[in-house]
């Protein structure tokens, strides 16, 4: 301290500060303390200055003297110590054991029994509360906030729309993941919900970024939501995907070595058809593995056959056979009045043909074992009776050699060779003979029903080959667009991208894209199901609990178990229907229940997860005959005014009628009638629509019923009819470009479309924690 007498840096600098110029004079302290007077002052803070000395020096020389007390004193404690323990010399202290000085290891528990029944009391139960206000914005993928909270000991943070009371006292966590429900619906229905609303309470809104998705998008986003730790990549399937699958050839990793050492033509090695069929048998799984699935089939269009009931007028000897093998039938009369059963049989749609046994028929033996199949097509028709057919099929073997290519003449005129999109021009059309029928029966030769057909946008082409098939590989599915459906990447840009090639410049070749095809669906078969693919939003939920030591079970379809596959699932199982899913997770949750109980009382937690579809498959079969209905409608309100303006006397409109077609019963030509009324009610959809939500009611209260004493229930539906928000984006995109009988895309639909978008993307999750019955 100095003549300010005690006064801080800060003082000191305040005091200088004050100066109202901004500037410190020299001559200012000397002035301060001038004169007689000041030299008083000076001789009394002097002698002040030199009292606090002498104190100081006082109090220091006493620390010393303690300090030097006290190591005395330590030395004496050592010593006696020493004594102690001196196996020689007995005659100061007793002799001592040493094993009573052995230190003590202490192993922490978590989740004693006794002590949970110590801090919680014996009549404890565990709790959830959902906290709407602070669950405004809340993502999809944020739903696992709440369960890796309840079923791990400090991994991630507690979620701040949810709180757990008693979070040791959880049981198990049950997360049922039913999409199609969207928050508006579930609001406006609750007296259809009664199990749900009575054991779940009010459910908090979640959004969802993508209203097209699929389920399997759905999935996805809450199953890979847990943010990712390490570097980031967090891992699909058992699969490490590598960085170069997006792109980025510094970090190649398993898809850039795997079975390509030494090969330096790419990041995943060389992407010819001829060395890719090579290393096949490295990938991890079979090309089986890849095939698309009967309902994947139905959700993309694909042609497939239908179940038709008919009429068996066999003897009653038949009849009582069929009895007897457990044939179930029914006994009725026809129209006729004649008496007989009956029964469900595959029926072909008009005009298809279908791929048959290797050896059994036409099909030559043995059969491919994969091939790759693109076509193109031309217009023909004019104006609403406008459509595509096929001009040309080429099909590549599986070692991206052609093994058919021909041109096709369509069975009428063509009205537009499309040559941007088809590459087909009229000269080479010329001379052309080869009919339809020729192309099918050729390639019902070449392609059994054991080969597996590989293509981009397949449905396409074989509905245009009026071809069904059961064994496909669609590249739409092993790439899927990072919006879902219904967008789809191009085949060029998955060519560009993973072939390091350039196809479809300014015409397309069917050759070409057949091979770019087989060969993008090789990569998948060598590399696995994760080669391609984006970042999901972060890990597995699955791995992360089961790194945390808590065991993960799923149930569902099969899109769940394919969507779902990664290490961390303990054990899983496929359902055929939602009644099927609840039972075997009561099973489930049962069976683990006791297995805890009798190992160790409370024990470790158990997550099971359960994918209930019904109510989205109901909402997808009821938007495929709203889309049939409205279509119809359309088609039938132009063709009706084109009649009406031709019966005026309008020349232009009686032409486009005759370009139609104007048949018997005022049908167009194929004998089709187009008919408004097609049996599609609004009401019985909604009777319908119903019906299935409270079916998904009483699944949710089986699980209930099934879950132990403070097990918690979440239910999460993800999104709303996306399959509904999908119909209306693609006739968005057709509306846009004149195509279809909608008319031209309004300011008015577009609003439409805006509302029904926003109200899709808007979930639902709830939450419930069953206590312990009084």
């Amino acid at each position: 301290q100095g003549a300010g007498g005690g006064m801080s840096d800060d003082e000191d600098r305040r005091s200088l500060s004050e100066d109202e110029d901004g500037e410190i004079e020299d001559g200012g302290a000397v002035d301060a303390i001038g004169g007689e007077e000041g030299g008083a002052d000076g001789a009394s803070v002097d002698g002040e200055l030199e009292r606090d000395r002498l104190e100081m020096l006082a109090r220091l020389d006493a620390k010393a003297s303690m300090e030097e007390l006290m190591m005395q004193r330590a030395e004496e404690l050592d010593h006696h110590a020493s004594d102690m323990y001196n196996d020689d010399d007995d005659s100061c202290w007793p002799p001592v054991e040493v094993d009573e000085y052995e230190p003590v290891e202490y192993q922490v528990a978590t989740r004693e029994p006794s002590s949970l029944a110590q801090i919680y009391g014996d009549g404890a139960s565990a709790g959830v509360e959902l906290k709407p206000e602070l669950a405004r914005g809340l993502k999809l993928h944020g739903v696992h906030e709440l369960v890796t909270w309840t079923c791990t000991d400090g991994v991630g943070m507690p979620p701040r729309w949810a709180f757990v009371r008693n979070k040791p006292l959880v049981s198990c966590v049950l997360l049922v993941c039913a999409p199609g429900v969207d928050h508006a619906r579930a609001s406006t229905a609750a007296e259809l919900t009664p199990n749900v609303k009575k054991r779940l309470g009010t459910g908090v809104p979640t959004w969802f970024d993508n209203p097209t998705a699929t389920e399997g998008n759905i999935l996805k986003a809450l199953l890979f939501s847990v943010p990712a730790g390490g570097d980031g990549e967090p891992r699909r399937g058992g699969v490490a995907r590598s960085r170069a699958n997006d792109g980025d050839e510094k970090g190649a990793g398993a898809a850039g070595t795997a079975g390509a050492a030494g090969d330096a033509k790419g990041p995943y090695g060389s992407t010819d058809a001829r060395d890719l069929l090579r290393r096949i048998g490295d990938g991890p799984f079979p090309p089986e593995h890849y095939l698309l699935s009967a309902a994947d089939m139905a959700e993309m269009d694909y042609p497939i056959p239908t179940l038709v009931p008919t009429l068996d007028t066999a003897g009653d000897d038949d009849a009582a056979g069929d009895d007897a093998a457990g044939v179930g039938r029914k006994r009725r009369r026809d129209d006729a009045g004649h008496e007989g059963s009956t029964s469900r049989a595959l029926a072909l749609p008009e005009g298809y043909v279908v791929t048959q046994p290797a050896g059994g028929g036409v099909a030559r033996h043995p059969p491919l074992t994969m091939c790759a199949m693109d076509c193109e097509m031309c217009y023909v028709g004019v104006g609403a009776d406008e459509r595509l057919e096929l001009t040309r099929c080429s099909v590549v073997g599986p070692d991206g050699s052609v093994i058919y290519d021909k041109l096709v003449k369509p069975a009428e005129p063509i009205t537009n060779y499309n040559t941007a999109h088809s590459g087909i021009t009229e000269e080479q059309m010329r001379g052309v003979t080869t009919t339809l029928e020729d192309v099918q029966r050729e390639l019902l030769e070449l392609v059994a029903c054991e080969t597996i057909v590989i293509g981009h946008s397949l449905e396409n082409d074989l509905k245009r080959l009026r071809l069904i098939h059961a064994r496909c590989v669609d590249t739409v599915a092993l790439y899927p667009h990072q919006r879902g459906p219904p967008y789809r990447t191009k085949l060029a840009h998955l060519t560009e991208r993973y072939l390091a090639r350039k196809i479809q410049e300014g015409s397309h070749d069917s050759v070409a894209d057949a091979r770019a095809t087989l060969e993008l669906a090789m990569l998948k078969f060598v590399f696995g199901p994760g080669f391609g693919q984006r970042p999901a939003v972060g890990a597995s939920l699955f791995e992360t609990l089961a790194a945390n030591g808590t065991a993960c079970h799923a149930i569902g379809p099969q899109i769940t178990m394919r969507e779902c596959a990664s290490s961390g699932v303990a054990r899983s199982k496929t359902t055929a229907s939602d009644e099927a899913t609840a039972v075997t997770a009561a099973e489930w949750i049962a069976e683990l229940d006791a297995k805890k109980k009798k190992a160790d009382g409370d024990g470790k937690g158990f997550l099971v997860f359960a994918h209930l579809r019904g109510y989205h498959r109901h909402l997808d079969e009821s938007n495929k005959r709203w889309a049939e209905h409205t279509g119809q409608a359309r088609a039938a309100e132009e063709y009706a005014s084109i009649r009406a303006a031709a019966e005026n006397g309008a020349p232009d409109a009686a032409r486009d009628a005759t370009l139609k077609g104007d048949g018997e019963n005022g049908e167009p030509d194929g004998g089709i009638a187009i008919e408004a009324g097609d049996g599609y009610c609004d009401v019985e959809e909604g009777i319908a629509a119903d019906a299935a939500l409270m079916d998904l009611d009483e699944r949710v209260r089986q699980l209930w019923d099934a879950m132990p004493e403070n097990g918690m229930l979440i239910l999460c539906t993800g999104a709303g009819d996306t399959a509904r928000a999908r119909t209306a984006q693609e006739r968005k995109w057709k509306r846009s470009r004149g195509l279809g009988p909608w008319g031209p895309w309004t300011d008015e639909a577009e609003e439409e479309l805006r509302r029904l978008r926003e109200r899709v993307s808007r979930g639902v999750v709830f939450a419930g924690v069953k206590q312990k019955s009084t």
